[in-house]
């Protein structure tokens, strides 16, 4: 084989590999994510029925309870990439003690908790309409912007961050029982 056919094949090889998804084959000792939490401990911690589950390679999804008393779970294996990707588009979060190596929540509108354990990233997604309900709310309001609009009088808009204090519980819960099967 001639030097510029076996930089084609290594190039064609890559890519296949690599954008293709044969993760079996690349990591096969990744573990399945659908058994690192059971129903009964995310019936627990999210105050709902699970109804669904469904898993692809690195990522498990359970469907919870259904009408406008639903939610949902997703655990998935993540990269710094990804986190870099996270961070940037909902802000760093707050730390979580106890939990992993390290642990960090984003709660607001779209509820993660990322989990640093044994040189591994995980991204567990929270939603359940019970544990997100007005009085289990906090919020924190903030001054985005501050325009001066005349001699001594200025404008402020504000935002409100919502978290969600019992949701965050549930999903220390259930990073902690899916540590322990790693």
């Amino acid at each position: 084989m001639s030097r510029r056919t076996q930089l084609y094949f290594g190039i064609v090889t890559t890519t296949v590999f690599g954008l293709c998804g044969c993760k079996k084959l690349l990591h096969p000792a990744s573990k399945d994510s659908c058994a690192l939490l059971t129903d009964a401990e995310i019936e627990s911690a999210m105050k709902l029925k699970v109804t669904s589950h469904k898993g692809e390679d690195d990522s498990c999804s359970w469907g919870l309870g259904g009408g406008a008393q639903s939610g949902l779970v997703s655990l998935m294996k993540s990269s710094s990439g990804a986190e870099l990707v996270l961070n940037a588009t909902l802000g760093k979060g707050a730390p979580v003690e106890g939990v992993g190596d390290s642990a960090t929540w984003l709660g607001g509108m779209t509820p993660i908790m990322v989990v640093h354990t044994n040189g591994d990233i995980f991204r567990l997604s929270v939603m359940s309409a019970p544990l997100m309900t007005p009085d289990s709310a906090s919020t924190k309001t903030t001054v985005v912007e501050r325009h001066q609009t005349g001699p001594g009088a200025t404008v402020e808009l504000q935002a409100v961050a919502f978290d969600w204090p019992k949701l965050e519980n549930g999903a220390v819960v259930l990073s902690k029982a899916f540590i322990a099967r790693l």
